[in-house]
């Protein structure tokens, strides 16, 4: 779960980087 929760913690800053909506990200994912 580990590998998981680092891929989510990821999409996060991804996203708010981009200035993307998280729920955005994760449809694209």
């Amino acid at each position: 779960w580990e590998v998981a929760e680092t891929k989510v913690d990821t999409l996060m800053s991804r996203a708010r980087e981009a200035g993307h909506p998280l729920q955005a990200t994760i449809e694209d994912a």
